[in-house]
């Protein structure tokens, strides 16, 4: 129970942290887990933002969603901190560069440009 309590703490103060940064993106690293419950969480990316999960361009960040998905679970949640242009290249990856422009415009951020070949 301790450690759930402390593996919840953990990831509680990682999502209030991150917002309170402007995170919209959350990240589970993996370590190769043998925990069947674990594995579809592995390497994942969820986010806190609404318009990205709606879109289908990440997977909301839910209870469910959360570390913690066992006793014991050693899988975490971090902030995945990204500049502007990474993040607009990996949001047009996952959906198209007309939602990632209007999802930046949405947000107030500036749309990077694109760089010289």
């Amino acid at each position: 129970v301790t450690r759930s309590r402390i593996t919840d703490s953990q990831v509680t103060a990682s999502i209030e942290e991150g917002t309170r940064a402007g995170i919209v993106l959350f990240t589970v690293p993996g370590h190769n887990t043998t925990a069947e419950v674990c594995k579809p969480h592995e390497d994942e990316i969820y986010t806190t933002d609404p318009d990205l999960a709606k879109a289908g361009v990440f997977k909301l960040l839910t209870e469910k969603e959360k570390p913690g998905y066992h006793p014991r679970c050693s899988h975490r949640l971090f902030p995945l901190v990204l500049t502007n242009r990474k993040l607009f290249a990996l949001i047009s990856s996952r959906s198209n560069e007309k939602f990632a422009r209007s999802w930046f415009r949405k947000q107030g951020k500036a749309i990077p440009e694109r760089s010289a070949a």
